[in-house]
C-alpha cells in the first residue's frame, strides 16, 4: 500500500529485487491493483504508474499494461514529487480490485528491477494504492556482475607486538585531534578506528 488521506507529497516507490529476464522465453509482469486516487480536475494530478529499471544502463523506462486495467491519467503540469510527472498512469476512483499485465519482452536477457510508483501532490489526498499477486514470469535472480578487484588484501603490519611504534594523540583545539605516529616508509598503511 501507498497513499495516505492525512500526508501530501507522497513519493512511493515499490522497487522488486534484481532479476535477469529469460533471453528467449517471453516475460510477463501481473498483479492486482485497488486505487483510490484522485480523480480528473483541471488535469490529472496524482498518479501511479510502473516503470522498468534497465540496470545495465540505470534507465527507468515507462511500462504501459498490455492487458487488464489501462492507464487513465495522462497530461498534468510537470509538478511531481516523484520522477512520474507528464507521464501515463492510474487516476481517479478505480474501485475494488483489478489485474493488470504487462510484456516485459522487450528487456528479454536483461538484468532489471521493476518500480511501482504512486505520487501525490499537496492537495486531494486519497487512500492512495495497494497492489497485491504479483507475479514475474520466466525470470532468474540477478547477481551482480563480478568486479575485477579481488576482495583480499595483504597489509604489512606497521610494528609488531613486542616493538610497537607508539601513536601519540593531541588535543591541540577544542573538537580537533592531533594524530602522530613514526613513518616505517613505502608498503606500510596506516589504519585508525
Amino acid at each position: 500500500h501507498s497513499g495516505s488521506t492525512a500526508i501530501s507529497n507522497i513519493c512511493g516507490k515499490l522497487t522488486s529485487p534484481a532479476f535477469l529476464l529469460h533471453p528467449a522465453a517471453g516475460s510477463t509482469l501481473s498483479f492486482g491493483i485497488h486505487a483510490t486516487i484522485e480523480p480528473l480536475s483541471d488535469f490529472w494530478y496524482d498518479r501511479a504508474n510502473v516503470h522498468i529499471i534497465d540496470l545495465g544502463t540505470g534507465k527507468h523506462t515507462l511500462l504501459t499494461p498490455s492487458s487488464g486495467l489501462a492507464y487513465n491519467a495522462s497530461g498534468n503540469p510537470d509538478n511531481q514529487v516523484c520522477h512520474v510527472g507528464q507521464q501515463n498512469g492510474w487516476g481517479g476512483l478505480l474501485g475494488g480490485f483489478s489485474s493488470v499485465a504487462f510484456d516485459l519482452s522487450a528487456y528479454a536477457g536483461r538484468r532489471v528491477r521493476i518500480e511501482i510508483n504512486y505520487d501525490t501532490d499537496e492537495g486531494d489526498n486519497r487512500e492512495g494504492i495497494y497492489i497485491d499477486d504479483v507475479v514475474i514470469t520466466n525470470v532468474a535472480p540477478a547477481a551482480a556482475p563480478p568486479d575485477l578487484q579481488t576482495n583480499s588484501c595483504i597489509v604489512p603490519e606497521v610494528s609488531s607486538e613486542i616493538a610497537a611504534v607508539p601513536l601519540d594523540v593531541t588535543l591541540p583545539a577544542p573538537d580537533a585531534f592531533r594524530f602522530e605516529w613514526q613513518d616505517l616508509g613505502i608498503g606500510f598503511q596506516y589504519n585508525l578506528y
